[in-house]
């Protein structure tokens, strides 16, 4: 939706062009009313027009009751001023009208009839229209996914600097989707984009000089990018920013500033956002300590199925920490979680059914999910899953392959791994000291 919100208002500045344009010296008035976003005054020049049965008039009251500009919203009004001035070959009409039979809005869903209209208005020279027939083969809406087709009417939005397209386009160069991979070309077309203001261009960008996937990475480039984004109230760029200053990776590590800007993205209901809001609030990390705010954070976050949170919530009721002890309720958020493959949720489960704590002991259950969490690398999973093969719970004993586990857990810095080795007598390569 922030993508179609976005696309939504761009298109209007093209739809205001086209009007500019083409409309005689009687819509100067309604247009100049517009522009000031005095929209009862431009309903009021409008209306006379439409009525007579001008195109452009006609379009303008099917935008402001679309809206609700100056009038109540009324999708009815809407699909009848839009189909009237369809009706007499105006583009941005033809495009609106299409996006309503899209997306259902006030008139029965009907792909047919959509991609119909998008398709007219953007063989005329229309970039949202062009960008939407794009989407539909992308998303396969009332049509056989076709990545390359959808690359193709990208193109053609993107070769009228629409934004949202040339993003896009730029995503699939990255990705090879429909398009043989070209890692300059995706670069060109998403800094287009994000140069032209498109704030999810700007994450995109930000997030690739961050991990440095088809550019060098470069953590200033990331930060300046993402501030971009971020500025424009983009959720996932103020948790990817925060995240970097919460690490001073790029910038001076500042905890405050991660706090605030995750605080913005937590109160839009980002789910990650709540979620690592909710681990500076148990540990008190640029915001005085508050065990009952994280849990609250945590549980925001779970009720949207984050497993990151279905973990640290879970943990919480396990160990007691904040509010009192519930093994029941710690089980269920742990299984949710260790389901999704949250690895930190795969050891805690392990350590439940180890311990039979809340649930009855099974070490068979416990090396299962041990065994899940140490393939990801889980330090805490990959030293349990050394006791589970030294002492032979839920597993045939084996000192070697304990020494393994211990071993990659030592290099992790794992303290209780450390000592395992230590006590076995050996540094994990198998040589006795």
């Amino acid at each position: 939706m922030t993508v179609r919100r976005r696309v939504a208002i761009c298109y209007l500045a093209a739809g205001l062009l086209l009007c500019a344009s083409a409309c005689a010296d009687d819509l100067a008035d309604g247009e100049t009313a517009f522009k000031d976003a005095d929209y009862k005054t431009a309903v009021d020049k409008f209306r006379p027009l439409a009525e007579k049965g001008n195109p452009v008039a006609e379009y303008y009251l099917g935008l402001f009751y679309e809206r609700g500009w100056g009038v109540s919203r009324d999708l009815n009004q809407a699909l009848a001023w839009y189909g009237k001035a369809a009706d007499q070959g105006d583009v941005p009409a033809e495009a609106n009208l299409g996006l309503m039979y899209l997306d259902g809005a006030g008139v029965a869903q009907n792909y047919d009839v959509a991609l119909k209209l998008l398709t007219k208005a953007a063989d005329q020279g229309q970039p949202i229209a062009a960008y939407n027939v794009g989407q539909m083969y992308y998303q396969g809406r009332g049509v056989a996914k076709d990545m390359a087709i959808a690359a193709s009417w990208y193109r053609k939005a993107a070769d009228k600097s629409f934004p949202p397209a040339e993003d896009t386009l730029g995503f699939m160069y990255a990705n090879g989707l429909g398009v043989k991979t070209d890692t300059e070309s995706a670069l060109a077309w998403m800094r287009k984009s994000a140069e032209a203001g498109y704030a999810d261009a700007q994450y995109y960008l930000g997030t690739q000089y961050l991990n440095g996937n088809i550019v060098a990475k470069d953590s200033a480039q990331a930060v300046e990018w993402l501030t971009k984004a971020s500025d424009q109230g983009l959720v996932e760029a103020e948790t990817a920013l925060a995240m970097m200053y919460k690490r001073g990776d790029g910038v001076q590590q500042d905890y405050p500033r991660a706090v605030a800007l995750l605080t913005r993205a937590a109160n839009q209901g980002h789910a990650q956002a709540e979620s690592i809001l909710g681990d500076m609030y148990l540990d008190g990390s640029g915001v005085a300590q508050d065990p009952s705010a994280a849990a609250a954070l945590y549980q925001k976050a779970a009720d949207q199925n984050d497993p990151r949170a279905e973990y640290a919530l879970g943990w919480m009721y396990a160990k007691g920490q904040g509010m009192p002890k519930d093994a029941g309720r710690a089980i269920g958020l742990l299984t949710r979680a260790a389901q999704a493959g949250d690895a930190k949720g795969e050891a805690a489960l392990g350590v439940m059914y180890a311990n039979g704590n809340g649930i009855a002991r099974d070490d068979s259950q416990a090396f299962s999910w041990f065994q899940k969490a140490a393939d990801q690398g889980e330090a805490t999973a990959q030293y349990f899953l050394g006791v589970s093969f030294e002492l032979g719970r839920g597993v045939k004993s084996d000192i070697k392959q304990a020494e393994h586990w211990y071993s990659l857990a030592a290099q992790q810095q794992f303290g209780p791994a450390q000592k395992a080795l230590e006590r076995l007598g050996t540094d994990g390569s198998g040589n006795i000291h």
